[in-house]
């Protein structure tokens, strides 16, 4: 069940529900702000919660991408994928990333902007958890 769902319903204060959550959410963004990444990212043109569809074995298949980003016009589009997961300091991002199907979602983001830009984009995957700081991993 959500934690959301008796706020949602009317039937508990929403403070000690969101609160908690508003502060992980906060300890997270702080903790991007102070990555290096973060002040890359701030200075590009960036497309945030883009919609795309993709055909893929005859299925339609279609999502939002969390972040098109590029750094100036002659640079190569990079597609930044931001999970939230909890992860130990230690912990290999790219074997969490294929167990848990990410490196999958990813490539099906890099197909969809590939057919629309035409041109292959790179792909970065930040992990905003990971012990006490970000993990950023670049697959393939």
């Amino acid at each position: 069940m959500s934690p959301l769902r008796p706020w949602e319903a009317g039937l508990t204060d929403p403070g000690p529900v969101l609160t908690p959550l508003l502060q992980r959410v906060t300890r997270l963004l702080n903790r991007f702000q102070r990555h290096p990444l973060y002040a890359e990212l701030s200075a590009a043109e960036r497309h945030h919660e883009l919609p795309y569809a993709l055909t893929l074995d005859s299925q339609m298949v279609s999502g939002i991408i969390d972040l098109l980003y590029r750094t100036s016009p002659s640079n190569a589009w990079t597609i930044a994928e931001f999970k939230t997961d909890r992860l130990a300091e230690d912990s290999d991002l790219q074997v969490y990333a294929q167990q848990q199907g990410y490196l999958r979602q990813v490539e099906t983001y890099q197909r969809a902007i590939t057919q629309q830009l035409g041109a292959a984009p790179q792909v970065l995957m930040i992990f905003l958890n990971v012990g006490q700081s970000v993990g950023v991993l670049k697959p393939g």
